[in-house]
Parts: C-alpha cells; structure tokens; sequence
C-alpha cells in the first residue's frame, strides 16, 4: 500500500491512510480493538485489512472523540462518520449576513465547525476571519486588527474550548525571515482564542 497520507483517529488504535489513488482507508492497528474494545466508539476493524471510506482529495482532520473525519474534494470539506459511514457535505453558514469562502475547516465533537474563511466587506474588500459555524449560523471568533492581517494556520484544543491559530497582524507591514525552505513573516504571533 502506498501511502499519500496519515493520521491516528483520536482515542482509537486506527488510523485513516490516503493511498497513491486518493482513496482513504481506516486501518487497526491492534487486535484488542477488533473485538471493539479501547475505541472512543466501540466499532472495530480487522486488523491489517483496510476498509474503504471514499476517494477525496485531502485529510483535514477528526473530531476529538475519533467518530467523525473531515475530508475535502472539489467542491469543499465533508463530515464522514467512522461509525457507520456515512458522508455530510459541509454547507457554510452565512457569517455576518455574507457567503464566507472556506478555507481550512477544524470539527468540533458537538458537530459544529471551525473554519478559516475570506469574507467580503460592503466595500468589496475580502478579510480573513476564523469563525465557529453551528450548521445555521456562523460566528466570527477572530479577526485580525484593522482586518489589515493574515491568518496562517489554527488548531483546536483537545476539549474543544480553545482555538489557537498563528497570524501576520499586518501583511503591508511584514518582512521575510529569508528561510529558503519555507519562508515565514519575521511578526507571525500565536494567539489563544
């Protein structure tokens, strides 16, 4: 099996492989968890034996309770349960009246989201914001000052309380680190949200 991508499902034994033809894979790991002992659901696999979950484009990430993966296709994330296999096509909420753009998505155990999105103001410019999306509405959780910054990457905190996300507070004002291999904006700043 060749390998794109991987990662554990949290508070199980499995984990979900990307293969080389984008199909995702749930795969044991052990074989306590085939008679469904130690997952955060209960439901086991065969040990060594991949069972199919899709094909999709990218991993995005789990719930922290390890029943729900987040993938992504064309046309945007979607909610697969590791349970029984089913798929929910994620709909963006409206955030602050307008249509959000997504860009990286975080599930949150409830079945909300967290979510990178570009919004457009009323004068036509687009800012970055993360907001929390209950499947009606979306909230706006942050927003860099003046709306004048980036947002670089976010994580959610294992109880799903927190977010934590790296931002540029002022893209017209950043400077290169110079790093040939993956260059960083020298004001990148972590803030706990």
């Amino acid at each position: 099996l060749v390998v794109a991508d991987w990662q554990f499902v949290p508070g199980s034994t499995r984990l979900v492989a990307q293969s080389s033809e984008q199909t995702m894979l749930l795969v044991e790991t052990s074989e306590v968890s085939a008679a469904g002992e130690g997952d955060a659901d209960g439901a086991g696999a065969t040990p060594g034996i991949p069972t199919p979950l899709g094909q999709f484009d990218s991993l995005e990430g789990f719930t922290k309770d390890g029943s729900t993966m987040v993938v992504r296709d064309a046309f945007g994330a979607i909610s697969v349960s590791l349970v029984d296999g089913s798929e929910t096509r994620f709909e963006p909420s409206l955030v602050e009246g307008g249509p959000p753009f997504i860009g990286d998505v975080q599930p949150l155990s409830n079945g909300w989201m967290i979510e990178k999105a570009a919004l457009q103001t009323d004068s036509g410019a687009f800012i970055v914001l993360l907001a929390v999306d209950d499947g009606t509405t979306g909230r706006v959780l942050y927003v860099t000052p003046d709306a004048a910054g980036s947002i670089e990457s976010f994580g959610v905190s294992p109880n799903d309380q927190l977010v934590v996300a790296e931002v540029v507070p002022d893209i017209s004002a950043t400077v290169s680190d110079g790093y040939p291999g993956h260059p960083r904006s020298t004001t990148v700043t972590t803030l706990l949200i």
